[in-house]
């Protein structure tokens, strides 16, 4: 807008209190599955909003998704809310590229979550987003990137290959159901991978997968638990167990027989 008063132009945007996926993972580990498909979920309904608006964001990380609480509860990862963030670099679909724009000829956006396509300078539609969706997915839950070179001809050479490091999927558990959506997310031709409508209604299928693996893994957690527990009061109780013979063996009359354990 602009004050009338002064002529002075202003920019006015929503204040977002939170912390960025990124942070989140940085600091507290890799997430479940179940809280990663919320996450996803959310994401993929902003993208086919900016869709019908005729916009890729051309940046999707996880430094670009902000999980802002419902309430006081920041450590609830149920009632988290996603915002996707910087919309700096937003491009619309379908228009003609401006030579006289700074980014005209050169890679726009941040390499270690870029599609095959900005590397190559080629038209983009929302499976861009998809495939950097899928790169932020994969970070979500093993706290790593599927291309970690560094530069961006390396990371362009690795894309190429489409050889995906899936042992490091298998090695956090992620559910087989969202190992294999996550490995179409990344395809190498925009073509094989799923648009906004294929990637809910895929998101959505690999929900009770998802509550299904945590479930095994809280039963397993607190048998683990009451294992610990046995030990620990056996260890206690074990010099007490020792001496117990003795003891009776003491005050037992003549010509009485005792059978130890």
């Amino acid at each position: 807008g602009m004050r009338l008063e002064t002529g002075q132009y202003f920019y006015a945007m929503e204040l977002i209190e939170g912390e960025t996926l990124n942070d989140r993972v940085r600091h507290a580990g890799p997430l479940d599955a179940r809280t990663t498909i919320k996450i996803a979920q959310q994401v993929t309904s902003a993208l086919a909003a900016a869709e019908k608006q005729g916009l890729v964001h051309r940046d999707l990380k996880p430094a670009n998704l902000m999980l802002v609480p419902r309430d006081s509860e920041t450590s609830n990862n149920k009632k988290l809310r996603v915002k996707i963030i910087d919309f700096g670099l937003a491009k619309a679909i379908h228009t003609a590229t401006d030579s006289k724009s700074l980014t005209h000829g050169r890679f726009v956006g941040t390499p270690t979550f870029a599609s095959p396509e900005q590397f190559e300078h080629s038209a983009l539609d929302v499976r861009s987003d998809i495939y950097s969706l899928g790169e932020t997915l994969w970070f979500a839950l093993t706290g790593k990137t599927p291309f970690s070179q560094h530069s961006v001809e390396e990371i362009r050479r690795a894309q190429q290959s489409n050889a995906l490091p899936i042992e490091q999927l298998k090695a956090a558990h992620v559910p087989s159901r969202l190992r294999s959506l996550i490995e179409s997310m990344l395809a190498l031709e925009p073509a094989s991978r799923p648009g906004t409508r294929e990637l809910a209604a895929r998101l959505q299928g690999c929900s009770p997968e998802a509550r299904s693996a945590r479930r095994m893994r809280v039963t397993l957690a607190a048998a683990g638990i009451a294992l610990l527990v046995v030990v620990a009061l056996a260890t206690a109780l074990l010099p007490f167990l020792r001496n117990a013979p003795a003891r009776s063996l003491a005050t037992a009359v003549d010509k009485s027989i005792a059978v130890l354990p």
